[in-house]
């Protein structure tokens, strides 16, 4: 299996340790429903005619558990197919499941069980109240059971034990996927085998990270975009993806600026096929985008008003949140396309190793002091997560929820610092052509300090921050197949005589910022290691909407009730009093 492959596996594998009490009660107190397969030493089994026997290991990255290739035999297919694991044939894929060694997934194994009794339960009885668990617990990965099969080693075959869960590359051109840690506080001294050490260890790490600030951080990013390979040499370790704030690990997940569509061989190609036609058979980077950020924008506030429905408080520590895609995925333009690319946004919450799942006949066996722990934590749990739906509800809007037009950008360069602040290096702000664009502007611009107007001259003379070279083009979305009325092309070509802001050269990347009466977002090229004369060729776009935002709609769904003025007022608010208020647009929910 590719490298993609083993980066996913070390995101949804953690290394795992054997706890002789993983839960502070029982399993049956924890379980009223008293369904003998979720027993402790029992799991569900899944009959092993249901796939090929015998299975191959897929290759992992050093310190993690095994995974292994599963595939459907016709009885498989004919058994576990239903409805909501249906492609767009009506059928099951063959390799929809994959398989994890069970002997490496002990601490998270009542979980997945006590999970699916709950699903079963609300399922046979909707109506049964359960407190929101089963609404909750819809957010996690799709898990089947235990199967037996073997794996032949050094030519003998040798029993494994295997959780199947759902095999997120299946049927998906480019999987992207980020890992991210959920609650301001991640570790809890002698929990779930946790010491004391251990625990404070984590406990600043999370001070340090983007846990303390915004409730969460980013541990992985599986089919990195571009602009992120390109920091790799530069990158400390896991600290710089940690240490990303909201809003710029969202910008780099919906960046698909140096994808190309349809099969074509490169960026350049695809871009200037689509500028000379004006216009498109499939859909356009943008359009993906789009659907996308509000699929995801619209899970996640799903799972935000879960959360806060949810009656029994929860101590989830140290779990995760999934976010993904098809990142290589640009459909034809049919009736069915936006559904398809919908259908493989993924939002999923996992990483049950130091998780108990309480029922509401469990918390109320616990001391005072127990039930207070875990309302604590599930604060800090919800928080991340609050902020996670709030940071991709405000980027969507900034981006997708302009119908007026954008009036502005600014090309910042940068130079970029893995350890330390990045350093301006200079900037451009330009009005935008008034339309229709016939033609593309193609100009060298002189780089100046921030908030300096642009101007035309030769960049050799005098003091200067040095230039760069810009395209700007239009194109028209089709009428009747796009929400989009167009989009901006930004190209950056490159730029010269930059100034040196390391020992002896720099590390330059542009911010492309655009800018309108109501609405700002940026995106950003790659990095170019040790250049004063950097080449891009980057072309970021600015989409501009036909219609207002659907992001009301997706709340409204939800259960909230807000207006425009009040989520535009939100949205302008620093983080913590941001937070705090859209917080409070879910707390009705559990009345």
């Amino acid at each position: 299996m590719h490298t993609e492959d083993s980066k996913l596996i070390s995101i949804l594998s953690k290394p795992v340790r054997m706890v002789t009490k993983p839960f502070t009660t029982s399993f049956d107190a924890l379980n009223p429903f008293k369904a003998d397969k979720a027993k402790p030493g029992k799991v569900t089994r899944v009959n092993k005619e249901y796939f090929d026997n015998p299975v191959k290991r897929i290759g992992v990255s050093g310190g993690t558990a095994p995974f292994f290739t599963l595939k459907l035999t016709k009885e498989g297919k004919e058994k576990l197919g239903t409805e909501d694991r249906y492609n767009h044939n009506n059928t099951i894929s063959e390799t929809y499941f994959i398989g994890k060694d069970l002997s490496r997934a002990v601490d998270e194994i009542e979980f997945y069980e006590r999970t699916l009794v709950i699903k079963e339960r609300n399922k046979d009885d909707g109506a049964n109240d359960d407190g929101g668990l089963s609404q909750l617990l819809g957010h996690t990965f799709d898990y089947l059971g235990v199967v037996t099969l073997e794996e032949t080693v050094d030519g003998s075959p040798v029993e494994r034990e295997l959780l199947i869960l759902r095999n997120l590359y299946d049927s998906l051109a480019k999987l992207r996927l980020l890992d991210f840690k959920i609650g301001t506080k991640t570790a809890d001294a002698n929990w779930c085998g946790k010491s004391r050490a251990r625990a404070y260890k984590q406990r600043i790490l999370d001070g340090f990270t983007n846990s303390a600030k915004q409730g969460f951080r980013l541990e992985g990013i599986c089919g990195q975009p571009q602009v992120i390979t390109s920091m790799s040499p530069l990158l400390s370790a896991r600290m710089a993806l940690q240490r990303m704030n909201g809003s710029q690990i969202l910008m780099h997940y919906m960046d698909l600026h140096d994808v190309p569509s349809g099969g074509k061989e490169s960026i350049k190609d695809d871009i200037e096929e689509l500028d000379c036609s004006k216009k498109a058979d499939e859909y356009t980077r943008s359009e993906v985008v789009e659907i996308v950020s509000h699929e995801t924008t619209r899970q996640l506030i799903q799972l935000s008003a879960n959360c806060h429905s949810a009656t029994v408080p929860q101590k989830w520590l140290g779990s995760s949140i999934a976010l993904g895609y098809d990142a290589g995925s640009f459909p034809p333009r049919s009736n069915s396309a936006e559904q398809s690319i919908r259908s493989n946004v993924i939002v999923n919450i996992f990483d049950w190793g130091r998780s108990e799942l309480l029922t509401k006949e469990a918390f109320d066996q616990l001391s005072t002091a127990e039930q207070s722990d875990r309302k604590k934590y599930w604060e800090y749990y919800m928080y991340g997560v609050d902020e996670l739906s709030r940071n991709a509800a405000k980027m969507y809007d900034n981006q997708f929820s302009n119908s007026g037009g954008w009036d502005e950008i600014t090309v910042r360069v940068m130079d970029y610092d893995a350890s330390n602040n990045d350093d301006f290096m200079g900037e451009v702000t330009l009005p935008l052509p008034k339309l229709p664009l016939e033609n593309t502007w193609s100009e060298e611009f002189i780089l100046r300090n921030k908030g300096k107007k642009w101007l035309r001259g030769d960049p050799k003379k005098g003091r200067s921050r040095g230039s760069i070279k810009l395209d700007i083009s239009w194109w028209d979305a089709p009428k009747t197949s796009s929400r989009m009325k167009g989009s901006w092309h930004i190209t950056v070509d490159q730029a010269s005589n930059l100034q040196i802001k390391d020992v002896i050269s720099s590390d330059p990347y542009c911010l492309v910022i655009a800018r309108s009466k109501s609405f700002e977002f940026e995106q950003m090229t790659s990095v170019k290691e040790k250049s004063l004369h950097p080449v891009w060729g980057e072309t970021l776009e600015l989409p501009v909407v036909s219609s207002a935002s659907a992001l009301l709609g997706s709340l409204r769904a939800s259960g909230v009730v807000v207006d425009s003025e009040k989520l535009e007022g939100i949205f302008k608010e620093e983080d913590d009093a941001a937070n705090k208020d859209w917080a409070e647009l879910f707390v009705e929910l559990k009345d």
